[in-house]
């Protein structure tokens, strides 16, 4: 039988459906996919982006097969990070503990000019996923921004939730940001390779933080 692709939480059925729901009203709201106005055909699109052959084979799985608490999910209960936790997420997806007062944050930096080629600081694009403390149920979210050389600043935050793929959710966060700041969008054409660069360590980081062990 397959099994859940990696990057999803989902673990019961109202999991399942929730992110069917959102899932569904995101391709008809943002990409006006037509399609998912036929409940049967988004249940099938929506389960083959699962990595399942049928809306029915989803359900069985998160019925049938035990799940295991993710790593984000631990972090969150125990409030703190272990040791041998930083070091995965560092080593997997090369994101860094920035900050662990009253919020956590894991940073990651894609240079985009070296000290040589700015003729001063190196430059980067930076990633920061931010686990806010102050909140009883752990709210997190991902910020996109830059540093060059004096400090990092943020150009736009994006909410996300275990059931959707958070790559996905900063591609669509970008292309809206082009649109609304053709400065913005000016930098990101002349970097694109970076910021595809910093996409996939976005993927990775949601890989490591929601992976499942299944038995």
């Amino acid at each position: 039988m397959p099994t859940m692709n990696p990057i999803f939480n989902i673990a019961t059925k109202s999991d399942l459906e929730a992110a069917f729901e959102h899932y569904r009203t995101h391709l008809l709201e943002c990409h006006n996919l037509q399609s998912m106005n036929k409940l049967n055909k988004a249940k099938q699109i929506f389960a083959t982006y699962l990595g399942f052959e049928n809306y029915a084979q989803a359900e069985h799985y998160v019925t049938e097969v035990p799940f295991v608490e993710s790593l984000l999910h631990k972090i969150l209960k125990a409030d703190t990070f272990t040791k041998e936790e930083l070091h995965l997420i560092e080593n997997h997806a090369n994101f860094h503990l920035w900050n662990s007062s009253d919020y956590f944050d894991l940073e990651f930096e894609a240079t985009y000019r070296t000290a040589e080629e700015s003729g001063g600081e190196r430059e980067s694009v930076n990633i920061h996923f931010t686990i806010d403390r102050t909140h009883d149920s752990g709210n997190y979210y991902l910020t996109i921004g830059t540093n060059e050389g004096e400090g990092w600043e943020p150009d736009f935050d994006m909410d996300i939730v275990d059931s959707t793929d958070w790559r996905a959710t900063a591609i669509d966060a970008i292309a809206q940001q082009k649109l609304n700041s053709p400065i913005f969008k000016e930098f990101h054409d002349t970097y694109s390779h970076v910021y595809d660069k910093a996409l996939e360590h976005i993927g990775m980081l949601q890989s490591v933080l929601l992976g499942r062990a299944k038995s």
